[in-house]
């Protein structure tokens, strides 16, 4: 069984979603899910207010980060370092996205089902008859597209909102990741997503975890499964949803009570082409 203590939870974050973060991932975790690990977020651009505030209301480690990139690829640089400065107790890691995820329960199920590899959830779309993966696919080179689907043609699209698993498994699959972005020479929302699941259905079968979809609903790829009921998120058959995923960049399906004081629409939509930098 794995204690709770010797876990670490990363989340990521710039100056675009830092209400989300305080105010629905924090929050929750800490008080919905009582969560008693150690919480990292990388910090990408944070206000010095904003990282003061949440400092001084949550027991956080923010860790300040170089950012050359949307963040949902640039956290495969530095997660890698980031586990690397974690306590030798630290025993299992879980990467979430901070900006657009909240907690309804405890997640100690998530860290003992990816207690000996990485897991993560699958989601109901088929790589390759998936209208935003062919998107993704779309802006890559066509041979590096046909690199990519001769792995993954017909495999279930697995969500890397979360994932979970032992430190070194963790910090392997995200070098790798990172690697892979290096050599694309390119970076556009969605690659990172490409990208984990090549590497996840690479690992051993034994260390591919599928997760209950209740530790990663995605709200905008289930907009006919589930249930808003007295502020909580239910699947429609009434479990309640322990990590909603309110994913969808600019295309998110619930609304929150606050509004965030700065947006980036670009980075969703914008290719960029990169050159080595680490």
């Amino acid at each position: 069984m794995i204690s709770l203590e010797n876990t670490a939870i990363i989340t990521y974050m710039d100056n675009y979603f830092v209400e989300n973060l305080e105010y629905d991932f924090l929050d929750s975790l800490v008080n919905k899910a009582n969560y008693k690990g150690k919480i990292v977020i990388l910090d990408y651009g944070m206000n010095a207010e904003d990282v003061e505030r949440l400092k001084s209301k949550f027991d956080i480690f923010v860790y300040k980060c170089d950012k050359v990139m949307p963040v949902f690829s640039n956290r495969y640089y530095d997660i890698p370092n980031v586990i690397d400065l974690l306590d030798e107790n630290i025993t299992h890691i879980m990467t979430i996205d901070g900006g657009d995820v909240w907690f309804q329960d405890e997640v100690n199920e998530i860290f003992e089902k990816s207690q000996n590899g990485i897991g993560c959830v699958e989601e109901n779309r088929i790589i390759g008859e998936d209208e935003f993966t062919d998107y993704c696919m779309n802006k890559m080179s066509e041979i590096e597209k046909k690199r990519i689907l001769k792995n993954l043609s017909g495999k279930k699209v697995r969500n890397s909102g979360v994932i979970c698993g032992p430190k070194l498994d963790m910090k392997n699959i995200c070098s790798k990741i990172a690697a892979d972005i290096e050599k694309s020479s390119s970076e556009f929302f969605g690659i990172d997503q490409i990208y984990f699941n090549y590497e996840w259905y690479l690992l051993d079968s034994d260390k591919r975890i599928s997760l209950d979809e209740l530790y990663n609903f995605v709200i905008v790829t289930n907009v006919d499964r589930y249930i808003e009921k007295e502020g909580c998120i239910f699947t429609d058959t009434g479990k309640l949803v322990t990590v909603v995923h309110n994913a969808g960049a600019n295309w998110r399906i619930l609304k929150r009570s606050f509004e965030n004081k700065n947006m980036n629409y670009e980075q969703y939509t914008e290719t960029r082409y990169i050159v080595a930098h680490r």
